[in-house]
């Protein structure tokens, strides 16, 4: 991948679309400035049960969730270690030491994937946070889907609360105002950046990927993509249908290995992947565990068009990104195959939109800036 260098004027409010902006007290400032290189983060992350797995492979498991910045929860990890002295732990060590975490850090982030199942579902094991007080104490709720969210007694033991998809009319949840209130936009990962613990604090993600839609393209559409919903298949098989020159298919996923015969493809490395994107007037960015995926970010980082799945309408969105600006959505599958053949015809509004979404993508993806963000958050919150 050819690297891009591009400037970000936009300040960490400007561009990050769904929050709101409030003033910082003086206090609050003085004490941001002053913990700004050393601020002490506990960070509770995601508990991976390991069932059914030998030794060798629960070391290797270990050594990957360490040093990798990944997944769902990878985003957060990644400007949280690219902005602050973090210690990460269990949420078995944070009740043992519960009385401890005031006087040895300065803000502590709670994984909702941190319970016992490992998925966020075990909530009441949170109810002990509320009684840790002297520090601001924050949400992250990295489960996919916007629909998913957890009851008012766990959002009430919390500050703010950082989730990934969310609904843009938070009164779609059955939640109090004042626990409305405490959302905040979280990011998802983008896999093709290599964050790692010991190199994220120097990364510029603005230095991957291509700064300008490729002018050489040999097929209509592609997706490559596992089978993590099933709108993916019968999405494939209807492209497959038609008389367009698709490349791609589908992997088996975790929870769905077995993929049909006529949607089937092995999976490709990821230089193959990069090339194919690139060569593809069309990219699909479909439904997959939840609706805002790691394809979105992919396709943005590559200055690749965006035909995106409908459900993304609903979310509050990095950046603020808006469709037929820096993507498009399809409403039905005939839709998607009339706007496939659309932008395949019309270069200069398909390369518009992807190059919106490169610039989206220089302004949004920001480690340390969304580290700044989440520590204004913090501090607005415990203050306020």
């Amino acid at each position: 991948m050819s690297a891009t260098q591009s400037a970000c004027d936009d300040g960490v409010a400007g561009h990050l679309g769904s929050t709101v902006d409030h003033p910082l007290s003086s206090d609050v400032i003085n004490r941001r400035l002053a913990l700004k290189r050393v601020a002490r983060v506990l960070y509770i992350g995601r508990y991976y049960p390991d069932i059914g797995a030998g030794p060798i492979t629960r070391l290797r498991r270990k050594k990957n969730r360490y040093r990798k910045l990944r997944g769902q929860c990878g985003f957060m990890r990644s400007a949280l270690h690219a902005s602050f002295d973090v210690t990460e732990a269990r949420l078995d060590w944070l009740k043992r030491h519960a009385r401890e975490v005031a006087k040895r850090f300065d803000y502590l982030i709670v994984c909702s994937k941190s319970d016992s199942s490992g998925e966020g579902v075990n909530v009441r094991e949170f109810d002990f946070i509320a009684g840790i007080d002297g520090l601001p104490k924050a949400f992250f709720i990295s489960n996919p889907q916007a629909g998913f969210m957890v009851d008012d007694a766990c959002l009430d033991c919390f500050d703010v609360v950082f989730k990934r998809e969310h609904y843009a009319d938070l009164n779609r949840y059955p939640i109090a105002d004042r626990n409305r209130d405490k959302i905040r936009l979280a990011w998802l990962a983008c896999p093709l950046i290599p964050s790692r613990r010991h190199n994220v604090a120097r990364l510029d993600p603005r230095a991957f990927g291509y700064a300008e839609p490729s002018t050489d393209c040999r097929h209509d559409v592609c997706f490559y993509g596992t089978q993590s919903s099933r709108l993916r298949p019968e999405v494939w098989r209807r492209v497959l249908a038609s008389d367009l020159d698709a490349i791609g298919g589908i992997q088996g996923h975790d929870i769905d290995p077995d993929v049909a015969a006529d949607v089937a493809v092995p999976a490709v490395d990821a230089e193959r992947y990069v090339e194919t994107i690139r060569e593809s007037r069309v990219n699909l960015a479909l439904d997959g565990l939840g609706e805002f995926t790691h394809r979105h970010w992919e396709l943005w980082l590559l200055a690749a068009f965006c035909l995106s799945s409908p459900s993304i309408r609903a979310l509050a969105l990095p950046g603020g990104a808006r469709e037929y600006e820096h993507f498009v959505c399809f409403d039905d599958l005939d839709d998607m195959i009339d706007k496939i053949r659309y932008y395949a015809t019309h270069e200069t509004e398909r390369q518009a939109i992807a190059s919106a979404g490169r610039r989206l993508f220089e302004q949004t993806f920001d480690f340390k800036a969304y580290g700044r963000f989440v520590a204004e958050q913090m501090d607005q919150a415990s203050t306020g």
